[in-house]
């Protein structure tokens, strides 16, 4: 039995290393294109001071709805930087989503089984690449993620008889709603929806005592709430725009319309495993045992049901990404250890096929951690320091839940997995030298195209150029729209973005004067300043 000292300090110890966690290199790490939608959109949107239409690169941007615009110029301002908007105010933003995700997947593995699963399940969701992937990602995915999995403790505590007292369940089912509402104008309605097709499927076929029927949810509450706190900011932006432009967006639901282009290729079924890198062996060896055994089977119902309900639905969509599942990953790293805690002897020997697994797993973290000794540059003493401290915490982490042996085994690997991560993003070597090399290439771009020369790009997108140079740059398709844009600028000069290999046709028809240029895989992105031929 884990006693509440135990479980209150290896918790914070889990908090307190996904915190760490995030941090590392959150500042010098350089945007993705994905990250500078974020953060030149928030940018606009102050500038302009309108939070309510997304705006970037001098036109409205209809992808996503708000939450994660308004949350990085919140971070932004509450650091007295906005109308700035740096790369660690957005990815703030997925750290403390992170932070949420470990808490309630704490709760949620506590409410469902006990605490030393929840513990289990949070060291493999701590040292899994979904986790620290994206929360080093400032894409609104963790945040999404985060409230998802909020949705779904709270729905828990609604629907788990005698979980809590009856005024307790309707705040716990209030909260659910919310951020419900809340996830939904962060990256729209689909996983919400999904998940919640899911659990009424699992509440309306159920008939274990332990859970309530599907008006345990409160669903007409529900939809009154989502309506409430979402309807205001559509309504405020049809206001702006036209109802045909938001209509024909992603914010119309595009991406919503079924497709079965890609339905036979299960990408559901094994893609998004990825995720819980580098668990699969355990993930192996927990679908062994849940086969084997009832007992390892026993209450993951309630986990189950959202998950496959995602997976389906999203097989049916226009998009197939593997990160569309994050908001299920807390759950999976449940479903991971739960078959493991349940069935595994605290004492005695443990099966071989169990301790083959688990040595495969030994082996897996002992391979990542001889990549980052590798890989370690410049950074070779921090990089053992991390990890000498990162045994340390794994066997104080081990020592706190001396009651299970499967508990205390992963607890360490996990912890020792934190480490790893940690190590490796000393070394730089997670992030492609072409980021790097990008971004030194646009931030040149803004110092040296001065405000009077209009900057343009080629076939390439503008919107790296556009947030560093503070200023719209249109994207050309076409020679065509190259020379109608040459001759309609006062000074007929003009800095422009192109593949390297477009130069040379250009030669022929302007006058081309290389500045600067970097690899991108095989070609080069060069800026160039070009002027109309001289006529003889």
């Amino acid at each position: 039995m884990l006693s509440n000292r135990a479980w209150w300090a290896a918790g914070a110890m889990l908090v307190v290393l996904t915190l760490m966690l995030g941090l590392a290199r959150i500042s010098s790490v350089p945007l993705d294109p994905h990250e500078i939608f974020v953060a030149g959109t928030a940018r606009s949107m102050s500038v302009r001071g309108d939070w309510i239409l997304p705006w970037f690169n001098g036109e409205a941007r209809l992808n996503k709805p708000p939450m994660s615009y308004w949350a990085a110029g919140g971070i932004a301002a509450m650091a007295g930087d906005l109308p700035r908007v740096e790369a660690w105010h957005v990815r703030m933003v997925s750290v403390m989503g992170g932070i949420l995700m470990m808490l309630t997947t704490l709760a949620l593995g506590a409410l469902l089984f006990d605490r030393m699963t929840a513990l289990a399940a949070g060291g493999v969701l701590l040292g899994s690449a979904g986790l620290f992937s994206f929360m080093h990602d400032g894409r609104p995915d963790m945040l999404y993620a985060a409230l998802c999995n909020l949705m779904l403790l709270g729905f828990a505590k609604c629907a788990c008889a005698g979980a809590i007292t009856t005024g307790h369940r309707f705040l716990w089912c209030l909260l659910a709603w919310v951020a419900c509402a809340v996830a939904i104008l962060t990256k729209g309605p689909q996983l919400p929806l999904f998940m919640l097709c899911g659990l009424a499927f699992f509440l309306w076929r159920n008939e274990d005592p332990r859970w309530g029927t599907l008006a345990s949810l409160r669903p007409g509450l529900g939809l009154f709430l989502v309506v409430l706190l979402c309807a205001p900011w559509w309504w405020a932006l049809g206001e702006r725009l036209s109802a045909l432009a938001v209509e024909r967006s992603q914010l119309g639901g595009t991406l919503l319309v079924p497709s079965l282009t890609h339905l036979g290729e299960l990408y559901y079924a094994w893609r998004p495993l990825q995720l819980l890198l580098p668990w699969l062996p355990l993930a192996a060896l927990a679908v062994v045992s849940a086969c084997r055994s009832r007992v390892a089977r026993e209450g993951l119902g309630f986990l189950c049901s959202p998950l496959l309900a995602s997976a389906i639905a999203l097989s049916f969509g226009r998009q197939y990404r593997y990160f569309y599942l994050l908001p299920l990953l807390g759950p999976m790293a449940l479903m991971v250890v739960r078959p493991l805690v349940s069935t595994l002897p605290a004492r005695g020997q443990w099966p071989l096929s169990t301790r083959l697994a688990l040595g495969v797993q030994c082996l897996l973290l002992l391979a990542c951690a001889g990549w980052v000794v590798s890989a370690r540059g410049e950074h070779g003493l921090w990089i053992v320091l991390v990890l000498g401290i990162g045994v340390l915490l794994a066997l104080v982490a081990a020592r706190l839940v001396q009651g299970h042996r499967a508990t205390r085994l992963i607890l360490f690997l996990a912890v020792l997995m934190t480490a790893v991560w940690l190590a490796a993003a000393l070394t730089g070597r997670l992030w492609n030298e072409e980021r790097y090399a990008s971004h030194a290439l646009a931030r040149k771009a803004a110092h040296l195209i001065d405000s009077q020369t209009p900057l343009a790009t080629l076939y390439i997108s503008p919107s790296l150029y556009a947030y560093y140079a503070d200023r719209d740059v249109p994207q050309l398709e076409t020679i065509a729209q190259l020379q109608a844009t040459l001759e309609s600028i006062p000074g007929r000069t003009l800095g422009l973005v192109i593949p390297g290999s477009r130069v040379k046709s250009l030669q022929g028809l302007f006058e081309v004067k290389t500045v600067e240029g970097f690899s991108r895989g095989a070609d080069r992105e060069m800026l160039v300043i070009i002027r109309p031929r001289s006529r003889p």
